[in-house]
């Protein structure tokens, strides 16, 4: 059996910014997140509600009393 190992492109020794500002000129935006940044969440394609995926803010929050939660 062989192991596969993935580095992101930052940890990469090879993957300069340079080769990047080239991918990113280059590719679809959705190929440049399925193949260059690793993206699982833009890469989805075929999805039921797309947009959904712009709309969640991911991240740590301060709890607002005040504010109603449903």
């Amino acid at each position: 059996m062989i192991k596969k190992t993935t580095l992101l492109r930052d940890k990469h020794p090879f993957k300069t910014q340079v080769r990047y500002q080239y991918q990113k000129a280059t590719r679809t935006s959705l190929d440049l997140a399925k193949e260059v940044d690793i993206s699982y969440e833009t890469s989805v394609s075929g999805a039921v509600y797309s947009h959904f995926t712009t709309m969640a803010i991911k991240g740590e929050f301060k709890y607002d009393y005040h504010r109603k939660t449903y």
